[in-house]
């Protein structure tokens, strides 16, 4: 049996045990593809860089398999400094484990569910080709500057997993998740957040922090002394929210 935290339909107070409870409720984890559960169109496959590394050369990859059915682009061995990336449907990103990623000051590195007036994107992952972490470098950035790796709104269905986060006590988390447009809100609903670790990150903001998300399973978080996981709403309501295996190094 696994350990995990579970909150159903819960509110704020409820939200504020699953970042400091003590005593994880006993409960056999779902399945995984409860969580998220892809179609990866296989047959249809890109490699980044293509002769072009720059950010509209990535950004045309993304566009151009979401538009043929969905497909696996692969990420391959190199220091990328990038602008903002959106992800699109279908789109299934495997990342050489030497792959850094590096950003000016930003909202956010990777968004999805956020362009042509956040519209829903679903059925995506970003992943290493093996498990092992690849990097997210923001060591070079200012602590009052902002950045995040990724900001979660209209998406759902989607796995974000095997990366390590290099911080400099930036503002703002590494991932984002929170209500984006107008009445009823949008926001992420059913994902797994896996596979983590964030070194010299801000007190304040950690890991990941998500403001409203339902059937969401956080799981193998690490950093330092940071929050690894905030679960709140000011006043939204969070369905359905695991926490499996978390750890801080002291």
């Amino acid at each position: 049996m696994n350990k995990l935290i579970l909150i159903s339909k819960a509110i704020f107070f409820l939200a504020t045990f699953v970042c400091f409870g003590q005593n994880p409720i006993d409960r056999v984890l779902p399945a995984d593809d409860y969580f998220y559960n892809p179609t990866i169109n296989t047959s249809n496959q890109m490699a980044f860089p293509d002769g072009n590394n720059t950010t509209s050369a990535l950004q045309a990859m993304i566009d151009n398999l979401s538009s043929s059915g969905g497909g696996v682009l692969t990420i391959n061995a190199g220091t990328y400094t990038l602008e903002q990336i959106h992800m699109k449907t279908g789109v299934h990103i495997r990342v050489h484990p030497d792959v850094v990623f590096k950003s000016v000051p930003r909202n956010a590195l990777f968004r999805a569910g956020y362009t042509n007036n956040f519209a829903h994107v679903n059925n995506w992952s970003f992943q290493s080709t093996n498990g092992q972490k690849f990097t997210f470098d923001f060591s070079d950035l200012q602590p009052t500057e902002d950045i995040r790796a990724f900001q979660l709104g209209n998406t759902s269905n989607f796995k974000l997993s095997d990366f390590l986060v290099l911080d400099n006590f930036t503002k703002f988390n590494a991932i984002s998740s929170g209500a984006v447009g107008g009445t009823p809100a949008r926001f992420p609903t059913n994902g797994i957040i896996e596979n983590l670790d964030i070194k010299k990150a801000h007190y304040g903001y950690g890991l990941t922090q998500n403001q409203v998300a339902q059937n969401m399973l956080f799981r193998n978080l690490s950093g330092g002394k940071e929050v690894l996981l905030y679960v709140w709403n000011l006043g939204l309501v969070v369905w359905q929210i695991c926490m499996l295996q978390t750890k801080h190094q002291f």
